[in-house]
C-alpha cells in the first residue's frame, strides 16, 4: 500500500485500490458538492485511475493531472462525472482532453469521446467528434450495442441523428466519385469518353468503383484515403481534334475537392 499526499495538512484518508490518498476533505467537497466528509469514502469502490485525476484537480495539482488520457479513461471520467455532478471541477481538463485530432480513433473511442462531451456540455467538440463518426463508422448506427449500452448524458436521438448523417454522406460521396464522369459525358469528344474509361479503371484498382462490394463496403475516410492514391491525370486538351474545354480538369484534385466538398454539405445539415 502506498500513501500518495495531496495535501500534507489533510484530516482524511482515503483507500482506493492499492493506494491511500490522504486529502482535504474540504477541497473534494468544493469539487464535488455531492461528496461530504462523511460520504469521501465513496470514492473507494470508483476507478483508482480516475479517482487519482479527480483529486488531482480538487487540489488544484494541475502538474499531475494528464494532458491526454484514453478512450477507457474518457469513459470513466464520463460515468465519474454523472454520478458525483463535478462538472465544474472539470471542465477545463475536460476542454483540453478533447481538443485533438480524431482521425483514426475506433469507433468505440470515438463514441466515449462523444458521451463525455455529452456529459460535459462541450458542444464544439460534440460536433467534431460526431462527424468523425459519421465518416469513419462502416455500419449502421441505430444498431449498434457497444453504444446502446454506454448511452447515459447522450440525447436518445443521436443514433438516429448520426445513420441519418451516415446516409446522407454516402450518397454525396457517390456523387462526388461520379462528378468527372458526369461531367465529361456532355462531350461527344472521344477523348472525353476514353479519360473517363481511364478513371474508371483506376477507381476499380483502388476499390472505390461505383457499383461495387469494395465500393458499398467503405466508410467515407476509406475512400478518401484510396482517392490520394489516384494517379494524377490532366485533361489531355493538347491531343489532336481534343475539345478544349476541360483543359483545367485533372482528376486526383478534382476528385478529392468534391470529397472535401462532401464533408461540408454534411456539415451544414448537422
Amino acid at each position: 500500500m502506498t500513501l500518495d499526499v495531496l495535501d500534507p495538512e489533510g484530516d482524511y484518508t482515503l483507500r482506493c485500490g492499492d493506494t491511500e490518498f490522504l486529502v482535504s476533505s474540504k477541497s473534494v467537497s468544493l469539487a464535488a458538492p455531492q461528496l461530504s466528509r462523511a460520504s469521501i469514502q465513496l470514492l473507494a469502490s470508483e476507478n483508482p485511475r480516475t479517482v487519482r485525476i479527480f483529486l488531482n484537480i480538487a487540489h488544484h495539482l494541475s502538474d499531475d493531472v494528464p494532458t491526454v488520457i484514453n478512450g477507457d479513461d474518457v469513459l470513466s471520467l464520463a460515468n465519474f462525472v454523472d454520478k458525483y455532478k463535478c462538472h465544474s471541477a472539470i471542465t477545463a481538463h475536460a476542454q483540453q482532453w478533447l481538443q485533438r485530432n480524431w482521425e483514426g480513433l475506433s469507433g468505440e473511442d470515438l463514441w466515449k469521446a462523444l458521451r463525455f462531451a455529452c456529459t460535459m456540455n462541450i458542444e464544439k467538440d460534440y460536433i467534431q467528434i460526431f462527424r468523425q463518426l459519421v465518416t469513419s463508422h462502416a455500419g449502421p448506427f441505430h444498431s449498434w450495442a457497444f453504444a446502446a449500452n454506454n448511452n447515459s448524458s447522450v440525447p436518445e436521438d443521436t443514433l438516429d441523428a448520426l445513420d441519418k448523417h451516415q446516409t446522407r454522406l454516402r450518397f454525396v460521396t457517390l456523387e462526388a466519385v461520379l462528378d468527372m464522369p458526369a461531367l465529361l459525358a456532355e462531350s461527344d469528344c472521344q477523348q472525353a469518353q476514353v479519360f473517363i474509361g481511364s478513371y474508371m479503371q483506376s477507381l476499380r484498382r483502388l476499390g472505390i468503383l461505383p457499383g461495387t462490394t469494395s465500393f458499398q463496403s467503405k466508410t467515407y475516410s476509406e475512400v478518401r484515403g484510396q482517392a490520394r492514391q489516384l494517379p494524377i491525370a490532366w485533361y489531355p486538351a493538347h491531343a489532336s481534334g481534343c475539345c478544349s474545354t476541360y483543359i483545367w480538369l485533372e482528376q486526383r484534385g478534382h476528385l478529392l475537392e468534391k470529397l472535401e466538398d462532401c464533408l461540408s454539405r454534411m456539415s451544414e445539415d448537422h
